[in-house]
């Protein structure tokens, strides 16, 4: 028998290697099961109905483009503290056809001592409804528009802790609904004049401990209340901006 098999899914053991599968397909499962085998290898998902998924503080490394195929109603997705170096280039939603066929959604994510490798049915469907997406304290170090396709709900993207460097245009175009957006302690240098276009609901950017320089040149400031708080960061920052003397 396998040990600590969750109540609503059936646990067998595998030859070579020597470890536990747990199918969950088809229990109408709305979160992760908590209690699996010390040693399951491979976990079966049919999680059209799961709304909230956390891996947080694992050691994932990579997310295969089908990693969450079919969660038609998942809401948030946490991943924060783990090694995800690099976002799947075009998105969560990429569809990969063979002979007409759609490929069965499938992916593998390491964890401390194990390897899951998640099978989520039926065929892939855009995240349209998840709305949270937690990717912080990871190794992030590139972002591009493609990297969000099908992410159109989304209201708050928190990757702070990462390795990003520069904002390129249309960075997050797809994200339309996005509201908070936070990208604290990252090693942000560049920002391009674009990296925020399409964002016109965001009420909250956060930018702390990004930027060690500032340029002001040629700005046609206008002296007022309204510039209030962008003289109070400026005495506050510790980014050297030029000129200083552009807001006196």
């Amino acid at each position: 028998a396998v040990v600590s098999c969750p109540d609503v899914c059936k646990c067998s053991r595998k030859s070579n290697p020597e470890k536990s599968e747990v199918n969950c397909h088809k229990k109408g499962l709305r979160s992760l099961p908590s209690n699996l085998p010390p040693d399951a290898w491979i976990l079966k998902l049919s999680a059209p109905r799961i709304e909230s998924i956390n891996l947080e503080r694992n050691a994932i490394k990579s997310i295969h483009p089908k990693a969450f195929s079919g969660v038609k109603q998942l809401m948030l997705l946490n991943l924060y503290g783990n090694h995800i170096t690099v976002l799947p280039p075009r998105g969560f939603q990429v569809r990969w056809k063979r002979k007409g066929q759609c490929v069965p959604p499938f992916y593998a994510v390491i964890l401390p001592k194990l390897c899951f490798h998640f099978y989520f049915l039926p065929p892939r469907q855009d995240l349209l409804n998840l709305r949270f997406l937690m990717l912080g304290q990871n190794q992030i170090g590139i972002l591009k528009s493609e990297m969000f396709a099908g992410m159109r709900n989304l209201s708050d993207l928190d990757l702070p802790l990462n390795a990003l460097t520069v904002l390129p245009s249309n960075a997050f175009k797809p994200l339309i609904a996005l509201k908070v957006l936070d990208l604290s302690l990252n090693r942000i240098q560049r920002i391009s004049p674009k990296a925020f276009t399409g964002l016109r609901q965001l009420l909250f950017l956060n930018l702390d401990n990004n930027l060690r320089k500032l340029y002001l040149h040629e700005n046609p400031w206008q002296c007022d209340c309204n510039i209030i708080s962008l003289v109070r960061w400026m005495g506050q920052t510790k980014a050297a901006m030029s000129p200083r003397d552009a807001l006196k």
